[in-house]
C-alpha cells in the first residue's frame, strides 16, 4: 500500500455493474487543459462538484465517457496520509529460507 487515502471505491449506491476509472493529472491547470482538449474533440465533460471530489478524496475532478460508454474520471490533488498502512489482520508472508509462521507484514 502507499500513502493515498483512497485507491479503490466500493459504493453500494451505484447500480450493479457500474464502474469508473480515475486518471491523475499534475494540477488544476492540467485538469483544465485536459477538459478543454476533450471538449474540442467532441467529448462531453462534466466538472464534478466539490462534494464528489471530497468523496473521491481529491481536490478537483472531471468526468467523461469513452466511446464504449465507460465512465472515466480525471483528477488532481489526491489526499494522502502520514500514517503507515497497518492491516487489521496479520497475514503470513513466505520468503526463501524463512518460515511463513515467523514472518509478519
Amino acid at each position: 500500500m502507499d500513502d493515498r487515502k483512497q485507491r479503490i471505491v466500493i459504493d453500494r449506491a451505484m447500480p450493479e455493474g457500474s464502474r469508473f476509472l480515475g486518471w491523475e493529472v499534475a494540477d488544476a491547470a492540467a485538469l483544465d487543459r485536459l477538459a478543454a482538449r476533450l471538449e474540442q474533440a467532441g467529448v462531453d465533460v462534466t466538472a464534478e462538484p466539490q462534494t464528489l471530489a471530497d468523496i473521491r478524496r481529491v481536490r478537483g475532478l472531471i468526468s467523461f465517457h469513452d466511446p464504449a460508454g465507460n465512465r472515466l474520471e480525471a483528477f488532481y490533488g489526491p489526499r494522502s496520509t502520514i500514517r503507515r498502512f497497518a492491516p487489521a489482520v496479520r497475514f503470513p508472508v513466505s520468503a526463501p529460507g524463512r518460515s511463513a509462521s515467523a514472518t509478519r507484514c
